[in-house]
């Protein structure tokens, strides 16, 4: 019985999504839920890559478009986009991106730090570590470093209702 929690403990459960031609990876723990794109209303002086806020059941929420963020190229908004809740702090944030194909289990020995010539176009500092998964690499995002503190800062709070 201990091997069997011992294993489980080393492993990590992603959520996978892509930007244009990229796989990404955020840890479950760090995702609170995924929706189908919606009304975003735009708000005046955000950054570039803040699309605007939603409401979500009662509750504003900042949305960022992750490709714009990370100067991705070529990102497609189809009807398989979505957008991704993710928890900073004490706010939630939306992360638009192409597609949420899968969620999947990876051995956490599958994970490499992130190399120092790294070949995305992702900045760094976003970056947990890059995973090994069947035939594929996935960079594995760190959903804290998004946004740098002076950002988060102006992010909505929410209070438990």
């Amino acid at each position: 019985m201990n091997d069997k929690n011992k294993s489980v403990s080393e492993e990590l459960q992603l959520v996978v999504f892509r930007l244009a031609d990229e796989e990404f990876a955020l840890d479950i723990s760090q995702v609170r839920e995924i929706i189908r794109m919606q009304e975003i209303t735009p708000m005046p002086k955000a950054p570039d890559f803040i699309t605007g806020v939603l409401n979500l059941r009662g509750q504003i929420v900042a949305v960022m478009d992750l490709a714009q963020r990370f100067a991705i190229k070529n990102s497609l908004r189809t009807d398989i986009a979505r957008i991704i809740i993710v928890e900073v702090g004490d706010s939630k944030i939306g992360l638009i991106v192409d597609e949420v194909p899968e969620v999947i289990r990876m051995p956490l020995n599958d994970m490499e730090p992130t190399p120092a010539m790294i070949e995305s176009k992702v900045h760094a500092e976003f970056i947990k570590g890059v995973g090994k998964f069947q035939d594929r690499l996935i960079i594995v995002l760190d959903a804290g470093s998004i946004l740098s503190k002076e950002e988060s800062a102006h992010l909505p709070v929410q209070t438990e209702q």
